[in-house]
């Protein structure tokens, strides 16, 4: 829970600052699939890459201020998600798998029309990795992307489609170095809180 501090501390202070006016908070639940590559090396053989997929569901949240900008406006915010995730494979000499993620990042976009927003994300991840032969090791590592999201209609929901990829940073444990690397595609639905202060900016 404390790798939530940072970025829950930036969302609250993104909500309380002077443009609260234009500010939009949000909670979301998604779910899509993760593939792993995870370059190996230990004290006994040379590095090795292993891949490993599988499903993922998420929870996450964040604000997002609404400012002038091009075609009609823009949108930057803060947000934070865990994802529990089933991303596992076994091998010859054992297996890996990974059962959670964090992740605290800043996104910044552009509404193309008043109900579809176009944006990219960077920010930070963290997660827990169990390989054969080595305790969970837990490296962090910097997570960018890209995502489209669309009002459905319905007060207060949207949907979104978003690609992540995560360059995780080298982690060690009992003689054995993980480098993973991690492509997340997922869908979700967003309730938001305060859209009515939350002006599609005409064009």
């Amino acid at each position: 829970m404390r790798r939530f501090v940072p970025a829950a501390a930036l969302i609250v202070a993104l909500s309380a600052g002077p443009a609260a006016a234009n500010v939009a908070c949000y909670v979301d639940i998604n779910g899509g699939k993760t593939i792993t590559s995870t370059r190996v090396g230990d004290a006994f053989s040379g590095p090795v890459t292993i891949a490993a997929d599988g499903l993922q569901a998420g929870l996450g949240g964040g604000c997002d201020v609404a400012v002038p900008g091009i075609l009609h406006g823009m949108v930057i915010g803060l947000l934070g998600r865990y994802d529990m995730q089933d991303v596992s494979t076994k091998f010859d000499g054992g297996s890996i798998s990974s059962e959670a993620a964090w992740t605290a990042a800043a996104r910044a976009g552009v509404r193309v029309n008043p109900g579809t927003l176009i944006y990219g994300l960077a920010g930070m991840s963290w997660t827990d990795i169990s390989y054969s032969g080595a305790t969970e090791i837990s490296p962090r590592g910097y997570v960018y992307g890209a995502g489209l999201e669309i009002d459905i209609g319905v007060p207060n929901l949207s949907l979104y489609a978003e690609y992540n990829r995560t360059t995780w940073g080298t982690a060690s444990n009992l003689n054995v170095t993980l480098r993973p690397q991690s492509d997340t595609v997922r869908v979700g639905l967003k309730l938001k809180f305060g859209t009515a202060d939350l002006p599609k900016v005409a064009h």
